[in-house]
């Protein structure tokens, strides 16, 4: 959640405030709230692409606004923390906002249940796996990563790869992913090729990924917060006011 310092900067002009009833003038100061809280969203997500290479629509759409109302003066700007798949947007995106390390993906966690790689540590794909539009590992590609080293437990535990005539045939047709002998990479063969052609899919980190490059999420907030509250509250007093019969 991203805290918005709103001061309520009543214009002069406007004497006829005194007219409006607590609750009017309190249901206009929100609204200002909530338009200039909207409009600090739209900034953060024009800005993505300077920031962010190819950000999907997932990223696109991870912020959302709490509107302020007459008995909750206060209008919030948040990233959501909740993805069906893949890893919630609110926790790379603060990441990249304060800087430092990046926070485990859901793969990373079904890795290291099954034990394929250490509690603390990371897979990065190589930049020839980033293959999607948006320079991530599609989907697919890591789920047959999961499947071939036997990664899912539980109740998922069917997705694996087994030796079936079935299983054979679509490691034949799409490659196979194994763990390298030392346990630093997560290795591809090809199909067809010579049983010794390999190459490095996945490093696998004894640290964390580090964001170096900051997206100025609160800066960019607070600046259009600042650039359209003046004017957001002076049209939404005026506005009540002819509501009440006072314009």
């Amino acid at each position: 959640m991203l805290e918005l310092s709103i001061t309520t900067n009543i214009p002069e002009k406007l004497g006829k405030l005194a007219l409006l009833t607590d609750l009017q003038f309190r249901y206009a100061v929100a609204q200002a709230m909530t338009d200039s809280a909207k409009a600090g969203q739209k900034a953060i997500t024009d800005s993505m692409s300077r920031y962010i290479d190819r950000p999907t629509p997932f990223t696109q759409r991870s912020t959302y606004v709490s509107f302020a109302n007459p008995n909750r003066m206060r209008a919030e700007v948040g990233f959501k923390q909740f993805a069906a798949k893949g890893t919630p947007a609110g926790k790379y995106l603060s990441a990249m906002a304060r800087g430092g390390d990046r926070s485990h993906k859901r793969s990373e966690s079904v890795l290291r249940g099954a034990g394929a790689i250490g509690r603390g540590q990371y897979i990065v794909p190589r930049r020839e796996w980033q293959g999607d539009p948006y320079g991530n590992v599609p989907r697919g590609t890591m789920s047959m990563v999961l499947s071939q080293l036997k990664a899912y437990q539980g109740s998922l535990s069917y997705m694996n790869a087994s030796g079936s005539a079935r299983s054979r045939r679509k490691r034949a047709q799409a490659g196979q992913f194994f763990m390298s002998r030392s346990g630093r990479a997560i290795l591809y063969r090809p199909p067809g090729g010579d049983s010794r052609e390999v190459e490095v899919a996945f490093m696998v980190l004894d640290d964390a990924p580090n964001h170096e490059r900051r997206f100025p999420i609160v800066r960019i907030l607070n600046e259009e917060v600042d650039r359209t509250y003046p004017q957001l509250i002076r049209s939404s007093l005026e506005r009540e006011l002819k509501r009440a019969g006072f314009g």
